[in-house]
């Protein structure tokens, strides 16, 4: 499997705004303190960015706008992501 940086991944997203592009990341919620599951979304594009938390908001292919705070991410486009 290829390796990718985070912040090649990072570079990456944010200058092709309009690819779509695969992600896989750990799905975590503090207020529930529930964390550990891995989700993927395919073909998803960038859809803003929240430089102050560290988020990537991305679209998903039915309308929804979800977000990923980057150090969860694992893989994109079936790159491992290391830091």
């Amino acid at each position: 499997m290829n390796t990718i940086t985070l912040k090649e991944v990072l570079n990456t997203i944010d200058t092709h705004r309009e690819q779509p592009f695969d992600i896989t990341f750990i799905k975590a919620d503090v207020r529930r303190k529930v964390a550990g599951k891995s989700a993927t979304y395919q073909q998803v594009v960038l859809h803003s960015i929240d430089r102050d938390n560290s988020i990537r908001r991305v679209l998903l292919k039915n309308g929804k706008v979800r977000a990923i705070h980057i150090r969860l991410i694992t893989h994109y486009n079936n790159q491992l992501v290391i830091y």
